[in-house]
């Protein structure tokens, strides 16, 4: 959401920079209740003298402009005037709109109610709405005569009038006045209601409203009566936003009521005293006791209700049941009426079956800095350069919270550059008690279980933390996570996107002062422990206790320390420990080794662990994920334990690493990591069985031969440069248990045996036939068409793919030079080939292989990319092409088969078969000819004699639905290709490719039988 310091510096100096600061900040001041627009000629001396009058009487401040009206320009003075009143009122008589003058007002009336919530009353005084509504009698003629000299105009002027006229207002003459000076009573009665109701108080300077507004009354269009929920974190802006709307729609209803502080009224003096307050401004009856039952409200008066077209705010409920005490549903109120609930809970929304649920989110860049600006500068003052930096990190510590930036704006407003110095390093350690005490409201509301999980999500994991995990270390701590998860995120103290969790900077400090505030002066009796300076006195102290549940140390903030070996002892409960740095320096060591830790461990991390293994008595039976890089282990433990709630074991750059330990019991663990383990030999049996394994990474892995055979739920290897590598295997996909296709069609599927020159043949083959199954399966759920396999479900548009989108398509790249002799086209003449696609079927892509020549040269190469392009040639119809991308990210060495699949190159194709299909069920036919290039790139930069170098050997393998839906296998394919001359790769490296089919790869004679067509 916040853009970078550098870009915030920019905003800052644009705004400073702009002439018209002060007078825009002047021009949002209220200066008058009530604003008179009317026509002189036929009011001024009557009806009009008597209504100012009255309004005068009542000390009610109201503008009327006295100059005769001349010329057709409308001055400044009075648009300003018109911008700074809460009240228009519009007084229609016959010639109003005879008036350029006149209409001009309306017109800029009209804008600043849908721009400002300006309240608007129309008074149609001797003329019929109707004639206003529609433009007729006098209104029409007017009109036409405008039309000569404003034909630009016009179209706005008769908008204004039909907008206004549909308001709620006043009509003479009429049976509910006896003369003039009875309606001249009601309206002033009228406009001091609204004065006295108006929750608005002084709402000018806000800013970032505007959209939301326009939004929120977008959604009070139908014609039932309709709840609306604005939901978010508290100081977010909802009362506010309620409160914009409220007074932009309110005019246009028989009854409204805001009913501000639900929460807290209802807790001093009880719900019903709430009903009486809203059946009183609803009902229009100064003592609505009698309509107040327990628990509800008598049956006439909901009567009445349900008859009335009434517009509610219920601002700040917390509790589901405060809305069936309050509104009874959508059955209480009349058609189109307007319910709008502002709520830091969405369960109290989902509850009371909301027709709309819109989350009130926090401040951009942009406005964040104007807020702030309004509220900490003068007007007309000059911003100092130190200023102007104390201010981004004003900006910064905010996160566009508009509570925030008010109170802390306001706080500094008229400061030294000392004192806003001083105001921020306090920030740092005490956060401001205002701010604190509004967000911890949400906080308070929650049971024991949330509340553990909160402060867990405050103190110890990272921003954007993938839920799973979460999910995982949390239920092994006796935590309902699930539900709590669900519980904090309806409360806006989190926020889940795409499977990640995160929280807004000051609500982590809020539940960070929380735990400061179990023991302020000794941080070993607080429960989570995350500042480097409570973390270092604790440790070098040998302070901790067995209140200590977890800690999360940067070890970059941090000078070296040796810890005694009992440091640990004492904490009985350490659950979570997080020892990490950004430059995975270790500055915790052990000389005397660490006796005992806690068996109570679920998340185990250390960058470089100084020890030789961990300690024996440690039991590992509840952790959940073991993240240990560049450590000094040369075993973790001996025997077997039983680790049925592990996860991932992460053991990157730990070169002493000898052997792994056993796993055998680790049923749920799905992702082993061990790179750069250069002493490691083998991969055991134990250490990769488990049936829910999907990620192994053992690059870099110098010594190491073999790979135990690995489960079908395998769909990540990453073995580069392993090169002494030679044996690997993958069990037979139908062994795994079905999977849901949901969760299949996004994952990648990568298997990465780049430079394992020593690899077996037999090896390579398993892998990517392994790896073919794996793209199958979610392929296999493609709808026929595919043009809209690989579409949004939220997204109608027929012909657009998800490009960039995080789950797309499936993705496949293998590279382990694997035989391709069960492709169908390799090394096609003229690099094009045939596709015919039968009735029924479907194209769902290509797998495409390339052949990277070996390299020589003396630069290290860092990368290696490919780019291809297509040629389609519809029969009897048009061409296109289509360019694509492929970087595997390696410093390919060796001559060998790199595969990859690409889903998104059909797209097109197929789009252009659907519109070429006709109605005698005949194969589409589609000629496409490709081309392929590679880079060689050293940091980022192509090497000159490899760069857009055309690849030679490469091949082409078209999937189609009938392939996947018990179609061709790999197998299958081989037998057709029995006319196929596949080229060779010599073993070893730097071998070269036997070109002695003189790249011929596909004769036009051979015809490959597929599912009722002709492939050539």
């Amino acid at each position: 959401m916040f853009i970078d310091e550098a870009d915030t510096c920019v905003i800052f100096d644009n705004f400073c920079k702009e002439e018209d600061v002060a007078a825009h900040a002047s021009s949002e001041i209220i200066k008058y209740d009530v604003f008179l627009s009317f026509r002189g000629t036929d009011t001024r001396c009557g009806f009009l003298s008597h209504l100012r009058k009255e309004l005068e009487d009542k000390h009610i401040k109201t503008y009327v402009d006295n100059m005769l009206r001349e010329g057709t320009e409308i001055s400044h003075s009075l648009l300003a005037a018109i911008e700074q009143s809460e009240i228009a009122l519009i007084i229609f008589s016959q010639d109003y709109a005879s008036s350029k003058w006149c209409l001009e007002e309306l017109a800029k009336i009209m804008e600043c109610r849908k721009q400002n919530g300006q309240i608007v009353i129309p008074i149609f005084h001797n003329v019929d709405p109707l004639w206003v509504r529609h433009q007729k009698e006098s209104y029409h003629h007017a009109l036409a005569n405008h039309e000569v000299r404003f034909a630009d105009r016009v179209q706005i002027w008769r908008d204004a009038l039909k907008e206004a006229a549909n308001l709620s207002g006043f009509h003479s003459p009429s049976s509910s006045f006896r003369d003039d000076a009875d309606l001249v009573g009601e309206i002033v009665k009228r406009v001091l209601q609204r004065l006295n109701q108006s929750p608005q108080g002084d709402l000018q300077g806000l800013v970032g409203i505007h959209g939301p507004i326009e939004k929120l009354v977008s959604l009070c269009t139908e014609s039932e009566a309709v709840i609306v929920g604005l939901w978010g974190m508290g100081g977010v802006g909802k009362t506010t936003l309620a409160t914009a709307v409220f007074n932009r729609l309110c005019d246009g209803f028989e009854g409204f009521c805001f009913l501000n502080n639900v929460r807290e009224r209802a807790e001093k003096y009880g719900i019903d005293h709430l009903k009486k307050e809203l059946l009183s401004k609803l009902l229009k009856e100064e003592d609505a006791s009698p309509f107040v039952t327990p628990g509800g409200i008598t049956n006439f008066a909901k009567k009445r209700l349900s008859r009335t077209k009434v517009l509610v705010v219920l601002d700040d409920v917390n509790d589901s049941d405060q809305m069936e005490d309050l509104c009874g549903g959508h059955t209480w109120f009349g058609a189109s009426s307007r319910i709008i609930v502002t709520t830091r809970d969405k369960h109290v929304l989902v509850k009371a079956d909301a027709d709309h649920i819109h989350e009130v989110e926090t401040l951009n860049s942009d406005d964040s800095l104007r807020l702030f600006s309004l509220n900490a500068f003068k007007q007309n003052c000059t911003i100092e350069a130190e200023q102007v930096e104390l201010s981004k990190r004003v900006l910064n510590y905010c996160k566009g919270l508009p509570l925030a930036l008010k109170i802390l704006g306001s706080f500094l407003k008229g400061k030294t550059q000392r004192e806003w110095e001083s105001e921020l390093l306090k920030l740092e350690k005490m956060p401001d008690e205002k701010i604190q005490s509004i967000l911890r409201l949400s906080y308070n509301e929650l049971d024991r279980n949330d509340r553990n999980i909160f402060l867990h999500l405050a103190c110890f994991f990272y921003t954007n933390t993938e839920e799973e995990l979460i999910q995982s270390v949390l239920d092994s701590c006796g935590y309902a996570t699930t539900i709590g998860l669900t519980n904090l995120h309806n409360k806006a103290l989190i926020s889940v996107s795409n499977g990640y969790v995160s929280m807004h900077d000051l609500i982590r400090e809020m539940g960070r002062e929380i735990v400061c505030e179990e023991s302020l002066n000794d941080p070993g009796k607080r429960s989570r422990l995350w500042d480097p300076q409570d973390i270092c006195k604790v440790l070098k102290d040998n302070k901790g206790t067995d209140a200590i549940e977890s800690i999360e140390l940067n070890m970059s903030e941090i000078d070296r320390m040796s810890l005694h070996p009992e440091t640990f002892e004492r904490m009985a409960g350490l659950k979570l420990v997080r020892f990490h740095a950004a430059d995975s320096k270790n500055k915790l060591y052990a000389p005397e080794g660490i006796r005992s830790m806690s068996n109570e461990l679920r998340y185990f991390h250390w960058d470089e662990f100084p020890l030789k293994s961990l300690p024996p008595s440690l039991s590992v039976e509840r952790i959940v994920e073991i993240i240990m890089p560049n450590s000094g282990l040369q075993k973790l433990w001996e025997g077997e334990q039983n680790l049925v709630n592990l996860r991932k074991v992460d053991l990157d750059g730990s070169s002493s690493l000898m052997e792994l330990p056993d796993l055998s019991k680790a049923s749920n663990l799905r992702e082993v990591s061990i790179s750069g383990c250069k002493s490691l030999c083998q991969v055991p049996p134990s250490a990769v069985c488990s049936q829910k394994l999907k990620y192994l990474n053992v690059s870099n892995c110098e010594s190491l031969e073999s790979i135990a055979e690995l489960p079908a739920s395998v769909v990540c290897v990453i073995a580069r440069d392993c090169r002494s590598l030679h044996t690997v295997s993958v069990s037979a996909l139908d062994s795994v248990a079905e999977e849901a296709i949901q969760q299949q069609q996004f994952e990648d599927i990568t298997f990465n045996f780049s430079n394992c020159y020593k690899l077996e043949e037999n090896a390579k083959n398993s892998i990517m036939e392994h790896a073919y199954g794996r793209l199958k399966r979610p392929l296999a759920a493609a709808p026929t068409c595919a043009t809209t396999a690989w579409l949004d479900k939220e997204d109608k548009h027929p012909y657009r793919y998800l490009s960039g989108k995080q789950h797309n398509h499936p993705k496949l790249n293998v590279l382990s030079g694997a035989d391709p002799g069960w492709f169908r086209y390799i090394n096609p003449q003229n690099g094009a080939v045939t596709l015919d696609v039968a009735p029924g079927d479907s194209l769902l892509g290509f797998i495409f292989w390339v052949v990277f020549p070996a390299y020589s040269g003396s630069y290290q190469v860092s990368a290696t990319s490919v780019s291809y392009t297509y040629c389609v040639e519809v029969r009897n119809g048009p061409s296109f092409s289509y360019d694509g991308h492929w970087m595997p990210d390696e410093d390919i060495w060796l001559n060998d088969y790199y595969f990859w699949y690409d889903g998104q190159c059909c797209i097109d194709m197929i789009k252009v078969m659907e519109e070429n299909t006709n109605t005698n069920n005949n194969n589409i036919q589609l000629k496409v000819s490709f081309k392929f290039f590679y880079n060689r790139l050293i940091l980022s930069q192509p090497i000159e004699e490899d760069d857009d170098k055309e690849v030679e050997y490469w091949g082409v393998h078209p999937i189609y639905a009938s392939d996947v839906r018990g179609g061709m296998s790999m197998e299958s394919v081989n037998d057709v290709n029995l006319n196929m001359n596949v080229p060779s790769i010599e073993e070893g490296n730097g071998g070269s490719i036997d070109d002695s089919d003189e790249r011929g790869g596909v004769s036009e004679s051979v015809a490959l039988m597929h599912g009722g067509r002709t492939d050539l």
